[in-house]
């Protein structure tokens, strides 16, 4: 396991109960000591890791971080500790590896390090972030338009992960301090809206910073489009909208009557041009639900994808900078993006442009990740 060439001098991993800790042996531990009360208030902070509850505990100087980013977040601990958070009066700490100026240390961009203290004993563990992706179902999948239904490729036998979420800014704040980088974020980006700004090549290095790759055009596909089968499983098709299977009727076929109202509820699944102001911040964090799991499918931002199979056609153009009744708002249409810039003129699409005004797009990305057994 990668991670081992990092702690292996120090530690010794053990997993205990799939829960995403890891606790760190510590050589000098004294048999005799506190270890399962510690061990306990480990696992606690766990799952305070994990839910991001904070179980009545007041910390006015962490309320800026939303409560649907507090879950597995090393900032949000880190500040939770910072001001007066503990756990049956024990001390924890956050070890650094190396002499940068970090607040916490991320292994492999995945693994929070921890120690717990109580008088002269300790008890290390390394936090995962376990909370913002989800494992592909194993099957046979399709590619692209939901008219084209032949099976392209399989994921039998593989474990693929997929981030739930596009990648959000403060992430790439903290890939930045963790790695000591030279990039800056633009002032104008919030801390918790989609890293909307950077190119193709620094997205993949951010990927690989947390152990994976951006995410594939057909793996997406198989997130996001709605599978019904007929006939077994010799025949299948794929619904255009990733909310329910194909031929029910859609919100969609009454845009054009006078009597319908936009209302939240249809921008919950497409964050399209008319829904900018009708969300809020963590509203916009879940749009556009998937049976797998996955998130922000449509509407909301362009979404860059590394595509094997047609490189020409690298973007998922479904976003706000169309109407509700645009044609792009469907899974699996794409256009291309030369990656060298976010100027119109850096796209080719191959039905309706964006609105003549708009000068510059914003392109998002998720991270997607492959694991051995």
């Amino acid at each position: 396991m990668v991670i081992r060439k990092y702690i292996l001098p120090l530690i010794i991993i053990i997993s205990l109960l799939g829960i995403g800790v890891y606790f760190l042996q510590q050589k000098d531990l004294d048999k005799n000591n506190q270890e399962i009360p510690l061990e306990q208030s480990l696992i606690k902070l766990s799952k305070l890791w994990e839910t991001g509850d904070l179980d009545g505990f007041k910390a006015d100087k962490c309320e800026q971080i939303p409560k649907s980013f507090r879950r597995c977040n090393a900032k949000f601990l880190k500040c939770l500790v910072d001001n007066g958070y503990r756990i049956n009066d024990l001390t924890i700490d956050f070890p650094i590896l190396s002499s940068q100026k970090i607040s916490y240390q991320l292994i492999n961009g995945r693994y929070l390090w921890i120690k717990l203290k109580n008088n002269n004993n300790t008890r290390e563990a390394l936090l995962e972030n376990i909370c913002g992706e989800v494992r592909l179902k194993e099957g046979d999948y399709a590619l692209g338009p939901q008219s084209r239904n032949e099976f392209v490729w399989s994921s039998e036998g593989r474990k693929i992960f997929v981030d739930k979420f596009q990648v959000l800014n403060w992430q790439i704040a903290e890939w930045i301090e963790q790695k000591n980088l030279s990039l800056k974020i633009p002032k104008n980006k919030k801390d918790f809206t989609a890293a909307n700004w950077l190119l193709p090549e620094q997205m993949q290095d951010y990927c690989h910073y947390r152990g994976g790759q951006v995410a594939m055009a057909h793996v997406l596909d198989a997130a996001f489009f709605y599978k019904t089968y007929d006939r077994g499983d010799t025949v299948f098709h794929r619904s255009p909208y990733p909310w329910q299977p194909k031929g029910r009727k859609t919100f969609l076929k009454d845009l054009e009557k006078k009597s319908f109202k936009l209302e939240k509820k249809h921008c919950m699944k497409i964050h399209a041009k008319e829904c900018k102001e009708m969300l809020n911040l963590e509203e916009t964090y879940k749009v556009s639900p998937t049976w797998s799991g996955v998130f922000q499918a449509l509407g909301g931002e362009i979404e860059y994808v590394r595509n094997p199979y047609r490189p020409r056609r690298n973007i998922n153009v479904s976003s706000w900078y169309f109407p509700m009744n645009s044609s792009w708002h469907q899974v699996g249409r794409r256009a291309f993006w030369d990656g060298k810039g976010h100027k119109v003129t850096n796209f080719s699409f191959t039905r309706e442009d964006p609105d003549e005004k708009i000068e510059d797009l914003g392109v998002a990305f998720r991270c997607m990740r492959f694991e051995d057994d």
